[in-house]
């Protein structure tokens, strides 16, 4: 159960690999989200009656209920009636205001998404990963771009919120292809987008590539380089970014052989993109200025110095900064350092 921002309370209810007919070449959905059987019904509606009094519950201006970690239009017609008849009384009490679902885009259909409005789903995440053709074909996805172009544009028409998941550091994927793929998923107008690093995991595909030596992960600094760049460019268009990098699991992290995992993979990437956004702003006044200069207003030292000054260090890396010195002046912390 977790109270995300704005304001909403959201129970999380996953039925991990349910639906799915693929799997993808990274994929180990029961370490991502540390749920190695989906839940039963009785215990769902022993969930969600507990979530009703929790602290925050009545607060939330928007309450959901969410059905994670499987794909949720790929599961049979009386496995998906199930799952929503056991939500409709917490609807219809007016405990929760709707539900959200997560799946593919290749399996949505019109005639699903009829029946899903009329269940109370309002929002749609669907797992786009990547637009690039070849990196779809390579990770084994099943579709392709014009798929995912597709399918998102019918969803918004049927009158559905879009949520866009996106991967950094998949198989043949190169910078310039997953920032060209930041653009096309700002071009669909989500209402949300979460970013996920790729992870080599025991006994997937991508772990034989990687054993082979045809698969390089991304390191740390190069995937949180990426995501802080793609924060900065969905935000700035008034699209949020919900999640930045997995869950803190011991499930996953006994499972992980390689791939840039950190425990605050999320907060680092936000430090580095609004050290982006300060620099960006402050060359905008003074582009010529020498030294170069950084302000972050003191409510948000811990862009600065949070985890050892690691965002710090990886933003001026990343712009190939040499020497720095840290400052305080008066209500603000200022970085200077030299290009």
């Amino acid at each position: 159960m977790a109270k995300g921002k704005r304001d909403i309370f959201i129970v999380p209810l996953f039925i991990p690999t349910q639906g799915c007919p693929f799997r993808c070449i990274y994929c180990k959905q029961e370490s991502i989200t540390g749920v190695k059987r989906p839940i039963p019904l009785k215990e769902m509606e022993e969930i969600l009656s507990k979530a009703i009094n929790s602290k925050g519950f009545y607060s939330a201006t928007q309450r959901e209920i969410a059905f994670f970690g499987g794909t949720f239009t790929g599961l049979d017609h009386e496995d998906m009636n199930q799952l929503l008849y056991m939500a409709k009384p917490f609807i219809e009490r007016g405990y929760f205001h709707n539900i959200r679902i997560s799946t593919r885009p290749d399996l949505i259909q019109k005639d699903t998404l009829k029946f899903l409005k009329k269940a109370h789903v309002k929002t749609i995440e669907i797992g786009v990963q990547s637009f690039n053709d070849m990196v779809l074909e390579t990770c084994l996805r099943g579709y392709n771009r014009e798929t995912v172009l597709n399918k998102a544009e019918l969803i918004k028409e049927k009158g559905f919120l879009l949520g866009i998941q996106l991967m950094v550091g998949l198989p043949k994927e190169r910078e310039d292809t997953f920032m060209e793929g930041v653009k096309i998923a700002i071009s669909l107008r989500p209402a949300f987008v979460r970013l996920y690093p790729t992870i080599v995991l025991k006994g997937t595909q991508l772990a034989g590539l990687y054993h082979k030596g045809k698969y390089r992960p991304l390191t740390l600094e190069e995937a949180i380089g990426l995501c802080s760049w793609a924060i900065c460019q969905f935000e700035e268009r008034g699209i949020r970014v919900i999640r930045v990098g997995l869950h803190n699991l011991r499930s996953l992290k006994e499972e992980i052989l390689a791939g840039p995992f950190h425990e605050s993979f999320g907060d680092l990437s936000r430090s580095v993109a609004t050290l982006y956004r300060a620099f960006r702003e402050g060359s905008l006044f003074d582009p010529t200025s020498r030294p170069n200069r950084v302000k972050i207003p003191i409510s948000k030292a811990h862009v600065v110095y949070g985890h050892g000054k690691e965002a710090l260090r990886i933003f001026l890396k990343r712009l190939g900064a040499g020497a720095y010195e840290i400052k305080k002046t008066g209500d603000h912390i200022e970085v200077r350092f030299e290009l």
